[in-house]
């Protein structure tokens, strides 16, 4: 029987290994069997209650110290605060490019810029600032200084002063006690002084804030364009020469103006004509001169003197008139594309009383690089050259583009065609130039005469019309229609 209860007692830990977690839980009679086994187990028992209790008291020690910890992190914290509150607020510091006035900050512009444009940079800067706008004085037009006072908290007196030349202007000087504030006023600097330089010094003084700043301003003169404009160019001799003189204003306006000399002189610098003390009649002064019979040929010059002491002068020739043996003519496309293997150019040459020339052309055809390292013209520029006989007084030549890269950058969009003339027998030669112009683009399709409204089951009428980079309509081109991205058809242009 002891030794089957001994078994018993072996295999009851097993089956009840789940309930034995807790000391409360365990059976009464756990601890019965022979002596030596109720002293182990018993034992066993007391070791795990003691050992439960001392983890319920370490648990419990732990969180007293979290507790204790929180309770003096936040006294620290708060007082820091209090601390923090009854300190002195530390020193300003103040942004770069703002300067420091007192407890505040202050950026002052200094650049030009519209009225609104001004107020909606300062709005972004959340300041109040005294802004003072000016600009460039003009000796001849008042200037303008303008000032602008924004959410002040207390009246100020406000003075500005111009410096210039060894005397003092007063712009402003007033007392504002307006919380917003914003005026201009004209002034004018001296015409006499050849100073460029001037200083305009800005104080706004209140009870508790004081605002000052002194800042250079460039003196400019006004400076007048004058344009003199023959009728013409070249003048044979006898001819009368006519010519006016006009003055411009910084705002391009004519305006009256008085030429203290006026003078023309011959290619050897001899003064021919003159007028002196010249005022213009409405703004425009004209006048004229007749050539001589047999005048020196080459450049003549006008010259005009100012009052402000400087000089315009306008060029003009004089040559013998030579009615040419034969005119040249070159016809070329206006405009190529990158597209376009070759093209044609027709020169001809024709005698004035309309018999075409005999003799021989050549044809020269350039396209230039954007730049080089060689000096040498040949070398920054893809040329071709021609020479052929005129037949019946002209000459049609194909110029292939392979040898130009049309596709290729780095080039000038343009070729440049030179034509010489050459007529037999005298060796006469007059030359002709013209321009073709590359473009990229090989055409355009525009639709006319569309109808205005498409009706279900009614056909719709337009026009398609092609036309290359010249706006030259294109004929035998085939274009293909589509519409919402469906193929309608193949086109032929007529």
């Amino acid at each position: 029987m002891d030794q089957q209860m001994i078994y018993a007692e072996l295999t009851l830990p097993k089956d009840s290994g789940a309930e034995s977690s807790s000391p409360s839980s365990l059976p009464r009679d756990v601890c019965q069997g022979s002596p030596w086994h109720q002293f182990a187990l018993k034992l066993s028992c007391a070791g795990i209650i003691l050992l439960v209790l001392v983890v319920t008291g370490l648990s419990l020690s732990v969180i007293s110290l979290l507790q204790k910890s929180s309770i003096g992190k936040c006294s620290v914290d708060i007082q820091q605060n209090r601390t923090k509150t009854t300190e002195r607020p530390d020193l300003l510091n103040c942004p770069i490019y703002w300067q420091q006035v007192q407890e505040k900050c202050l950026l002052f512009s200094r650049t030009v810029n519209h009225w609104n444009n001004s107020l909606t940079d300062c709005s972004t800067k959340e300041s109040s600032l005294l802004l003072i706008q000016d600009k460039d004085e003009l000796s001849d037009s008042a200037g303008k200084a303008c000032l602008h006072l924004l959410r002040l908290n207390e009246s100020v007196s406000l003075s500005v002063v111009l410096e210039y030349d060894g005397s003092n202007t007063t712009i402003f000087d007033q007392f504002v006690e307006e919380d917003n504030f914003y005026a201009c006023a004209d002034f004018k600097v001296s015409q006499k002084s050849s100073e460029q330089l001037a200083f305009i010094t800005l104080l706004a003084k209140g009870a508790t804030h004081q605002i000052s700043e002194r800042r250079s301003v460039a003196v400019i003169s006004e400076e007048k364009a004058t344009f003199i404009q023959t009728d013409k160019p070249i003048y044979k001799s006898g001819e009368k020469v006519q010519f006016r003189i006009v003055t411009l204003d910084t705002k391009f306006k004519a305006v009256e103006d008085l030429y203290p000399l006026i003078i023309v002189q011959d290619p050897q610098n001899n003064r021919i004509f003159q007028w002196q003390n010249v005022t213009s009649f409405r703004n425009i002064t004209q006048l004229s001169f007749q050539l001589i019979s047999e005048p020196m040929f080459g450049d003549y010059w006008i010259v005009v003197k100012k009052n402000s002491g400087k000089t315009v002068t306008h060029q003009f020739t004089v040559k013998r008139y030579v009615l040419p043996k034969f005119e040249v003519t070159v016809s070329a496309p206006q405009t190529v594309t990158i597209s376009d293997d070759e093209f044609q150019v027709d020169v001809c040459a024709k005698y004035t009383f309309g018999q075409p020339v005999q003799g021989k052309t050549q044809i020269r055809v350039c396209r230039e690089y954007f730049s080089s390292s060689n000096c040498e013209k040949n070398d920054n520029e893809i040329c071709e050259q021609f020479i052929a006989q005129l037949e019946n007084g002209c000459v049609s030549q194909i110029v292939n583009t392979k040898v130009f890269q049309l596709y290729r950058s780095g080039l000038f969009m343009t070729f440049h065609v030179a034509v010489i003339v050459t007529e037999f027998g005298t060796g006469v030669q007059i030359g002709e130039k013209t321009s073709v112009f590359i473009t990229q683009l090989l055409g355009t399709v525009n639709f006319e005469n569309m109808d205005t409204f498409y009706r279900r089951g009614i056909s719709y009428f337009g026009t398609l019309k092609f036309s290359g980079p010249d706006n030259v309509p294109m004929v035998n081109k085939l274009l293909q229609l589509e519409l919402n991205d469906e193929f309608i058809g193949n086109y032929t242009t007529g």
